[in-house]
């Protein structure tokens, strides 16, 4: 994140919008790349929406992660180093 921003002024997706997206190709959920906001969001018809982090090796702390799938669903792992 650009020094002195808040999070508050970055553009984010549009839940509805994913969501009908999400809903129309009869998915469970949605990955996509950083909108400055990591985390698992709900949409409204529950499915979930993954967004991941940016990658900044020289912040402190570092930020990077990466999605691993396994039988037991999505994990937010950091990356080998």
């Amino acid at each position: 994140m650009a020094k002195g921003r808040a999070t508050d002024v970055w553009a984010d997706v549009d839940d509805e919008a994913a969501d009908h997206w999400v809903t129309a190709s009869a998915c469970v959920g949605l990955i996509h790349g950083h909108t400055h906001r990591p985390a698992v969001h709900r949409l409204p018809s529950g499915a979930a929406r993954w967004v991941l982090s940016d990658w900044d090796l020289d912040g402190t702390p570092p930020r990077c992660d990466v999605l691993r799938m396994d039988v037991t669903g999505l994990r937010r792992i950091p990356p080998v180093r």
